[in-house]
């Protein structure tokens, strides 16, 4: 009986390991939530992975409603370490008429390295936002499926896929 009860629990801590042992990886977006027409706002991105083995590096595209897409662009990005290489120009990036961006804003580590498991902050993005903007809520995320997928490269060269992350925004007056 007792090395019945010990194989199920060793059995049972195995699975529950094994489980909670997933690759993760998200982003996050942070900001002011109103933006006024014919100003630039900056948002900062944080980049959280967990039992990758650590990282090479990601890659993002933005995504916003095709309502504001003409009236926003990229103005320009910051990268911090250790992600600290990324898109360096030219600017502004503007948005297809799908309303995704036309630049991959992801980052890697300069010189190329694994980088642990952790959260990081890891870009500063400056809108720009005409004039003319339309008032109203919008929305800004990452793209998820091709032909431009959002992925955190793990120790292993593999594609770890971001989970869809929001951002709602008002352009105002």
């Amino acid at each position: 009986m007792k090395k019945t009860l010990l194989t199920a629990i060793i059995c049972a801590t195995t699975s529950a390991c094994s489980v909670f042992a997933q690759e993760q990886a998200a982003l996050s977006i942070n900001g002011p939530s109103s933006w006024a027409r014919g100003t630039k706002v900056t948002v900062a991105v944080q980049d959280k992975y967990f039992n990758l083995g650590g990282s090479y590096g990601f890659s993002y595209w933005l995504m916003v409603n095709t309502t504001v897409a003409p009236f926003l662009s990229i103005a320009g990005l910051k990268y911090f370490p250790p992600f600290n290489a990324g898109y360096n120009g030219p600017f502004p990036i503007f948005f297809d008429q799908s309303g995704v961006d036309t630049a991959d804003l992801g980052a890697g580590p300069n010189p190329l390295r694994v980088v642990p498991d952790g959260s990081y902050h890891v870009t500063n993005i400056t809108f720009g936002i005409a004039n003319n903007a339309p008032v109203g809520t919008y929305t800004l995320h990452i793209t998820t499926g091709n032909p431009r997928p959002s992925t955190q490269t793990d120790a292993n060269f593999n594609d770890v896929p971001f989970p869809q992350i929001s951002f709602v925004f008002n352009v105002v007056p």
